[in-house]
């Protein structure tokens, strides 16, 4: 091109320069957006492996605490009927005894030993308008 006119060589190699430039813009802010779904999607996992991890311990200390405090409570007689409040509905003694398990507690010190995982927002990808080429990865 440049032999044919020095100004069309010069304009030919700039508009050959900006297209590789754009396309590399396009390829780096594509898998600059994979990276981060990917990101993204192993904070996720990690907030439900924490989530899944707390149920199963909460299940654990509530069982516990009910083994601890069924020791601590007089077994009642085998002929004695269940009490009943005024509209003979059954009434649960454990409610009376004013002992209950703290989940607020049981959480806060989850919490300490097991930070709860940010996750980043959403990805929104770029529109890129001008720019109907597919890439091959």
């Amino acid at each position: 091109m440049s032999e044919y006119s020095v100004a069309l060589g010069k304009l030919y190699g700039w508009i050959t320069h900006a297209l590789e430039l754009r396309i590399n813009d396009v390829v780096a802010r594509r898998n600059q957006k994979a990276k981060e779904r990917e990101l993204r999607q192993e904070a996720i996992d990690r907030e439900a492996e924490r989530q899944e991890k707390r149920s199963q311990l909460l299940e654990e200390a509530i069982a516990k605490f009910e083994e601890d405090n069924k020791m601590d409570q007089p077994d009642k007689p085998e002929g004695a009927e269940p009490a009943v409040d005024d509209d003979g509905n059954p009434v649960d003694d454990d409610e009376d005894d004013g002992i209950k398990f703290d989940e607020e507690e049981f959480d806060a010190k989850f919490d300490d030993e097991n930070p709860p995982t940010e996750i980043p927002p959403d990805v929104v990808d770029d529109i890129d308008n001008d720019f109907n080429i597919e890439i091959d990865d």
